[in-house]
């Protein structure tokens, strides 16, 4: 165990090394504090508390079994209080950090200090609509961060993903690439208000800034065009679902079973096998 990042927990490091909580998940109290408060899973009043309860306990569970008979908790509500809400949180935190750390922790590629490397991208719309939509990665955590991103939008006027066709550049590369990023989206709340908030408005497609992905009806021959619904936003993690230098492939469908009209459906094709 390793509590040595938390002032409470360092003076509470056990003499003898013994399995650290949660398969390796929970090796320092502080960061378990931290990933509750992150993942909204509690407000996290008092931590030193919660920290040192933690470690009482975990001696508790490493000392000979004659010893176990009096626990180490001081009395009080307060501090019994503290320890329930311990034991509820722990398999939500075993799961939501684990999560967390993954993703956190995940190469963003790149040969060198601070360099990213790259996804590529492929939209394939399978519906008899225009697609409007903006897609990009991002660093969900970092509020001040500028995602790497691309859009589609509802006017020819603009780069648009046309009825059943699928997108592509101008060069003989396979699909469109993004610089590595946290997370994947297409029309989430935060990607969106990271552009909003980050970007230089020049050069931004505002038609295409909508959540989800939106579909339109285009008269042949004219700009008319009308909306026949749209597709619940897409997100995907790095480190969970995808690494870098993978090929994404994102379809865009006709939602026959499902409450909404249209469907993104999403495809990782690792580095190694993408053409």
């Amino acid at each position: 165990m390793a509590y040595a990042q938390h002032k409470r927990c360092d003076e509470l490091r056990p003499v003898a090394e013994g399995p650290s909580h949660a398969g390796g998940h929970l090796d320092d109290c502080a960061a378990v504090v931290t990933c509750i408060s992150t993942l909204g899973l509690a407000t996290v009043s008092e931590p030193d508390m919660l920290c040192e309860a933690m470690a009482n306990r975990d001696r508790e569970l490493h000392m000979p079994q004659q010893n176990q008979n009096s626990s180490s908790l001081p009395p009080g509500k307060r501090w019994n209080k503290l320890w329930a809400v311990s034991i509820v949180l722990l398999p939500l935190i075993v799961h939501g950090c684990g999560s967390f750390l993954a993703n956190q922790s995940a190469s963003l590629g790149g040969d060198r200090a601070g360099a990213r490397g790259t996804v590529r991208i492929l939209f394939i719309n399978n519906t008899p609509y225009r697609a409007a939509f903006t897609y990009g990665t991002y660093d969900q955590l970092d509020q001040t961060s500028e995602p790497s991103f691309g859009q589609f939008a509802s006017q020819s006027t603009g780069r648009t993903l046309e009825p059943n066709s699928e997108s592509s550049l101008a060069s003989t590369e396979f699909g469109s690439f993004l610089s590595c990023g946290r997370a994947f989206g297409v029309g989430t709340p935060t990607l969106i208000g990271l552009i909003n908030t980050n970007i230089e408005s020049d050069g931004i497609e505002t038609s295409a800034l909508v959540d989800g992905v939106e579909f339109f009806e285009v008269v042949e021959g004219s700009e008319q065009i009308t909306s026949r619904g749209k597709a619940a936003a897409l997100e995907t993690l790095i480190g969970l679902e995808f690494a870098c230098e993978a090929l994404l492939i994102v379809r865009l469908e006709i939602n026959d079973a499902g409450p909404e009209p249209f469907r993104i459906d999403f495809e990782i094709v690792p580095s190694g096998e993408a053409p």
